[in-house]
C-alpha cells in the first residue's frame, strides 16, 4: 500500500496531485489481463503479476501463486501492459514494478524474496526507473 503526507499548511494543488495519483494507482493495479493457460483463458488483475518470464522460447506469468505457461511471447505481452507499472529489465524479465523491494548491483529483489537478474545494457535505466517509482509511491 502506497502512503502520501500533506504537510499543513498545504496547496490546492498538492492535494489535488497526492488524489489524482492515488486514483491512476488504483484503477491501473485493478486493471485486467488475459492470458491463456493450458487451453483455458484466465483473467489476472495486474497487481497479482509479479513478473513475467521467457525462458527457452516459453513464456510464464508469476504470482503469488506460482508460474503458469502463456501463449504469448514477452514483446507482445509488454506492448498490452501499463509502461508505469510493469518494465522490462532482462530480455528475459518483465517486472511488475509495485513487488520490487530493492536494487543491487545486477540483482532486484522482490517483496516477496525472489531475485531477478538486471542485465548490464539496462541497468542504469533500470536503476533510474525504480527509483523514480519508489520516492512517488512510498
Amino acid at each position: 500500500m502506497n502512503c502520501y503526507f500533506l504537510l499543513k499548511p498545504f496547496m490546492f494543488a498538492d492535494l489535488r496531485r497526492i488524489l489524482e495519483n492515488v486514483y491512476y494507482c488504483s484503477a491501473i493495479e485493478y486493471r485486467k489481463f488475459g492470458a491463456s493457460f493450458n487451453h483455458d483463458v484466465v483473467s489476472l488483475e495486474l497487481r497479482e503479476i509479479v513478473y513475467f518470464e521467457s525462458y527457452q522460447r516459453k513464456t510464464y506469468v508469476c504470482t503469488a501463486a506460482g508460474c503458469y505457461r502463456v501463449t504469448e511471447r514477452l514483446d507482445d505481452i509488454e506492448k498490452r501492459l501499463p509502461p508505469e507499472l510493469f518494465l522490462r529489465i532482462h530480455q528475459g524479465y518483465l517486472v511488475n514494478l509495485s513487488h520490487v523491494k530493492k536494487i543491487k548491483g545486477q540483482e532486484l529483489y522482490l517483496k516477496d524474496g525472489r531475485r531477478l537478474e538486471v542485465s548490464y545494457r539496462r541497468r542504469r535505466a533500470v536503476y533510474e526507473k525504480i527509483r523514480n517509482y519508489l520516492t512517488k509511491t512510498s
